[in-house]
Parts: structure tokens; sequence; C-alpha cells
């Protein structure tokens, strides 16, 4: 497996399990919540929350946009890779 392959599964295991979703009664703020309304990310002006799971979940969303295009990437690679294998 792949360094990066690796980190993307270390960013994933140390966030708060999903699915996560913005809050739609939140209107004041911007508040992202998990299964059981636990707060994932919450901004309110200059109020901040930070514990180590908040920031791995910030980590993981800063990533996410790099991490899927990779992902995407290497499942063109082996799916170009299977289907030479097959002789397609």
């Amino acid at each position: 497996m792949s360094e990066r392959i690796q980190g993307i599964r270390d960013r994933l295991a140390k966030a708060t399990p999903g699915p996560w979703a913005r809050d739609p009664y939140d209107r004041a703020s911007c508040q992202v919540i998990a299964r059981g309304n636990e707060v994932i990310a919450y901004h309110h002006r200059h109020e901040r929350q930070i514990d180590s799971r908040v920031v791995a979940n910030y980590e993981l969303m800063a990533a996410a946009p790099s991490d899927i295009g990779f992902l995407l990437s290497e499942i063109e690679r082996l799916t170009e890779e299977i289907e030479t294998l097959r002789g397609k």
C-alpha cells in the first residue's frame, strides 16, 4: 500500500465516524454534525472548538479534495490495468 493511501486511511480513522452533514437548522453559524448530532466542526464569529478530534476532522476536510482526486486517478489507473490484463 502506498504512503498516500495509508495517509488517507490514517486521517479517516482518526476522524469522527460519519456520515457527516451540515446542520440544516443552524442558520446563525456553520456547523457540521455526525450521526447522533455530534458536532464535528463549529464556527460562529470568533468562537472555536478545538480538541484532538476536531483538529483531525479539519485535517480530513482540508485534505478531502486532494485525496478524492488521487483516489479517482488511482481507480482509473487500476481499471486500465485490469482491462489490459483481461486483453480488452
